[in-house]
């Protein structure tokens, strides 16, 4: 009988060595059970120590020490066992006072002496084993209260446990099965212990053999399923509440598990794993899946829905293990970011008003009113700030651009709710007064002048300015735009006749008409008479300010006016119908030089980008004359960029987008200019074959005085990154201009800042000088 004794002692010691050993070397960043894990493991220690510790006594004190110190964790232990498995499944826990209350009451009165008879008392006195042994009696406490509450906290753990267990998947209820295991294995051995069945060998704890072999499982799972890595059912209750879909798959893409939102977004079951990903989702084409797996994330259009796809891969000692597929339904997201981009276009950064865009859509509204009712009438007036560069230039920008807030102020201060006051640029803008009668229109600008005139105090500064106002009555019978010219026709006519005036455009002002005539006749000849000619505007790669294309523009040397810019001719040319031969000439020139340059210089992969006309653009044979023009010249499409603006687009998206395509077939990159000052729409924009997109210059610009425009110049980046689109800024004028684009991200820009429009002459040389660090600027012709 000595070896089993022997036995039993070395086999309780080392249980106390495995217990402490996971109490001290299990991280507590690891163990969602904190506190509660490490206690329950220390006083299973304690137990297992003094039940082997229990024989070594040599008498009836020593007896009472070692029982005093092993009720410690004879109390305790239920408890912090129920503490562990709460923690451990995710469920809420109670105070722990309220739990340690019965095992406090317990110790006391165990080492009350006059209570102590409640627990056990002394029936006599032995030698076992030559040690001594007390023989004792259970008490009342211990058989109704400490023992009925000890077995109600283990099997109420129990049940959590099993619960947790039947919520949870297969491959996640297996941990939870062994810790089961740990806890039943003790607990029946302990209810051997307390049997009357087992009464002589009472002394022989069986609850602590029963603990040491639940150590050494417990530390098998701990290495084979990490057993306090995560809670099982709280870790379960996230992955299936995610509102995005999840999907994780083995190395081959092979379905291992989803959540519920994957269940109803791809329509998984139980009988999809093992499946395919590539099949479940959809809406992802091959070319995704590649995309997907060199770039982590991607976002697609599918199912009239904005989904962000992101793969997180899964490794283990640097194996992989599989993939963790995030499916995002981001739809609310891009629109809302589409909302406030086209809120952010239809307001004019610095004054807050109606820029031109919702100025012309709310004029076209009132001239379909005057459509329906006869009756009604409306007016514009276009309003021009009088001296205003002066101001400008001798006071500087900042006070210029307090002096267009504090003009904006009063112009709405002056008008009726149902008018639009709007800033179409510069110092001009533009009033839209509805159901006003002419009389009213004329006592309107006559108030406004007062109130212009009123001096603006800015500091030490007192300005005094003055404004011309240009007015022109509406008619269902004419365009808006015509509308807005003749009252901008009627502004220069109020400058012409003195400032600070007022004029009304009739058909009296016919010096614009006459000018306009000389124009279209000489515009038919200017052709034959070469009196065309183009400049060439530098795209440099900001970030090594590298010189990398150049983008054609169109001049007109009239012998008679001089230089006449494109934005004088090019809407004639288009009432006339001769736009065609224009861009036609236009394109010709452009690819020819392009071919003389590279043929000069082939290593610095130039391209050229070529204007489109809004009229020539829906020609039917416009594809096929490009592609003419490339074989004659022998230009490659990948070097021709043709740009073209949003209204271009937004007239007829869809056609557009057909023509589009069958130019990128060629090659031929499209570029989206003057992005953010016209209608446009996120949805017709990702379905647009562009290449790049140009940020108005009206945005550079303004950004350094105006976070609007800076969030717009933001938005527009972060929305071609998005859409995998180049940037070009136009208008770059400074350092710290260029400094700012660089920091956003912009790749390319335009401007003065580098050079101005250059003739082919000046272009050639820049070619071949590389000059980046010196920055001429060359007058343009």
């Amino acid at each position: 009988m000595q070896w089993f004794l022997a036995l039993y002692i070395i086999v309780n010691l080392l249980a106390a060595v495995i217990c402490t050993t996971i109490a001290i070397l299990v991280p507590q960043r690891i163990a969602q059970a904190d506190w509660g894990f490490r206690l329950f493991a220390l006083m299973t220690a304690l137990w297992c120590a003094t039940s082997g510790l229990f024989f070594l006594n040599h008498s009836l004190d020593d007896f009472w020490i070692w029982t005093g110190i092993q009720v410690f964790p004879y109390v305790t232990i239920p408890v912090l066992w129920f503490y562990f498995i709460l923690q451990f499944t995710g469920d809420r826990t109670p105070p722990p006072v309220l739990l340690f209350l019965v095992p406090c009451l317990t110790l006391a009165i165990y080492w009350n002496p006059d209570w102590s008879s409640l627990m056990w008392s002394i029936t006599e006195e032995d030698w076992l084993f030559g040690i001594s042994i007390a023989h004792y009696e259970r008490g009342s406490w211990f058989r109704f209260i400490h023992v009925p509450y000890s077995y109600a906290l283990i099997v109420l753990g129990h049940g959590y446990l099993i619960r947790a267990m039947w919520q949870s998947r297969k491959n996640q209820s297996r941990p939870l099965f062994l810790l089961l295991l740990c806890g039943l294995t003790p607990l029946l051995l302990n209810i051997l212990t307390l049997s009357p069945l087992y009464d002589p060998f009472r002394f022989f704890d069986l609850t602590p053999i029963g603990l040491s072999l639940s150590s050494v499982l417990f530390c098998w799972g701990l290495s084979h399923y990490q057993l306090l890595q995560r809670s099982p059912l709280a870790y379960q209750q996230i992955f299936a509440s995610l509102k995005a879909s999840i999907l994780v798959v083995d190395p081959h893409y092979r379905l291992i598990e989803f959540n519920a939102a994957a269940e109803a977004l791809l329509e998984c079951t139980q009988d999809s794993i093992g499946a395919s990903a590539k099949t479940l989702v959809t809406f992802l084409q091959a070319s995704d899946w590649d995309q997907l797996k060199v770039r982590g994330q991607i976002e697609i259009l599918a199912l009239h829905q904005y989904f962000q796809v992101e793969q997180i891969s899964i490794f283990r000692k640097q194996k992989l293990l599989g993939y963790i597929l995030n499916i995002l339904d981001i739809t609310e997201s891009r629109q809302l970011q589409e909302q406030i981009l086209q809120g952010a276009l239809l307001y004019d950064a610095l004054t807050g008003l109606p820029n031109r865009t919702l100025f012309s859509d709310r004029l076209e509204q009132v001239i379909k009113y005057c459509n329906r009712d006869a009756e009604s009438s409306f007016a514009i007036a276009f309003l021009d700030i009088d001296r205003f560069k002066i101001i400008n230039d001798s006071l500087g920008h900042i006070v210029g651009d307090r002096v267009l807030m504090e003009v904006a102020r009063r112009l709405q201060s002056c008008l009726r709710s149902e008018d639009t006051v709007a800033r179409f640029g510069g110092d001009e803008f533009a009033i839209l007064a509805a159901n006003a009668h002419p009389r009213n229109i004329e006592f309107l600008c006559e108030r406004l002048q007062q109130k212009i005139k009123e001096p603006i105090y800015l500091g030490t500064h007192q300005i005094v300015t003055s404004a011309s106002i240009g007015i022109a009555f509406g008619s269902s019978q004419v365009s808006p735009d015509r509308l807005i010219q003749n009252a901008d026709i009627a502004m220069y006519q109020a400058k012409a006749n003195g400032r600070g005036t007022f004029s009304i455009f009739d058909q009296s002002l016919g010096s614009q008409t006459i000018h306009r005539m000389e124009l279209e006749v000489s515009l038919r000849q200017a052709l034959e008479r070469k009196e065309f000619f183009l400049v060439f505007q530098p795209v440099i790669e900001i970030s090594n300010r590298r010189l990398r294309g150049f983008e054609a523009l169109l001049r007109w040397q009239h012998p008679e006016h001089g230089l006449i810019l494109p934005s004088v001719f090019i809407p004639i040319a288009e009432e006339m119908g001769i736009i065609a031969t224009l861009d036609g000439w236009a394109l010709q020139t452009a690819c020819q030089q392009l071919r003389q340059w590279q043929e000069r210089h082939p290593r610095q992969n130039l391209t050229m980008s070529v204007n489109l006309s809004s009229a020539n653009f829906m020609f039917a044979n416009l594809v096929e004359t490009i592609v003419q023009v490339l074989q004659a010249t022998q230009v490659s499409g990948t070097s021709l960029k043709l740009e073209i603006t949003e209204s271009i687009v937004m007239k007829d998206p869809e056609a557009s987008a057909s023509v589009l395509e069958k130019l990128q077939a060629q090659g031929v990159g499209i570029l989206l200019d003057d992005f953010g000052t016209g209608h446009s729409s996120l949805s017709y924009l990702h379905q647009l074959p562009l290449e790049g997109l140009k940020i108005d210059r009206s945005f550079v610009q303004e950004a350094q005085y105006s976070q609007q425009s800076m969030e717009i110049i933001k938005t527009i980046i972060s929305l071609a990154r998005g859409l995998k689109l180049n940037l070009i800024a136009e208008g770059v004028e400074t350092d710290d201009q260029c400094q700012m684009l660089r920091e956003l991200g912009c790749e390319f820009g335009q401007g003065y800042l580098w050079w101005r429009p250059l003739t082919e002459g000046d272009a050639d040389r820049a070619i071949a000088e590389q000059l980046l660090s010196f920055r001429p600027l060359l007058k343009e012709p």
